[in-house]
């Protein structure tokens, strides 16, 4: 199932309240699965469907392809552990996605157990995916990619052969 997500905060009471109603993924939520990479958009479409239609969660996608450049500034701000052509998202092969179901909001500051519980991540193992909730450097709980089935030297090696080595010319989600 796919739905509208509305936020309501009762002011006096500190409480956050999620109504959650059927619709589909907003123009945003589809332009981050129209710039992945040909070889992933299918089997993240899968995914997110399985998810809301068998998990009953709705999926929020918050990331998507991001260019090298984009990549190494998100690095120098520290907030990844993944230079400029060292992530799957360089390459259209990764997203990002919170995940809300009557009230529960799992996103990137979620306990493992919470995600874990959800059903999400072991759902995306056996689609083939990996889970960025298991990466040993780095806890990205949001993060799925298609690290099982590409490796990510072959895809950056390639990327530098159709590209050249300027990261603005490189168009990852291409490779």
């Amino acid at each position: 199932m796919n739905y509208k997500r509305a936020i309501i905060t009762i002011a006096t009471l500190g409480f956050t309240y999620f109504i959650v109603t059927r619709v589909g993924l907003n123009a945003q939520q589809w332009s981050y699965i129209r710039r992945l990479n040909p070889k992933a958009k299918q089997k993240f479409k899968d995914f997110i469907k399985a998810v809301e239609d068998g998990l009953g969660y709705s999926v929020i996608i918050t990331s998507g392809y991001r260019t090298f450049e984009k990549q190494q500034s998100l690095y120098d701000s520290g907030k990844t552990t993944a230079r400029g052509g060292r992530s799957y998202h360089n390459y259209g092969m990764a997203i990002d996605i919170n995940a809300v179901k009557l009230g529960t909001w799992l996103r990137i500051g979620s306990p493992k157990i919470a995600w874990e519980e959800s059903g999400i991540p072991q759902l995306a193992k056996n689609m083939g995916l990996r889970w960025g909730g298991d990466f040993s450097n780095f806890y990205d709980p949001v993060h799925f990619d298609l690290g099982n089935d590409y490796n990510l030297n072959d895809l950056e090696q390639t990327a530098y052969q159709m590209y050249g080595q300027n990261p603005s010319d490189i168009k990852g989600n291409k490779v």
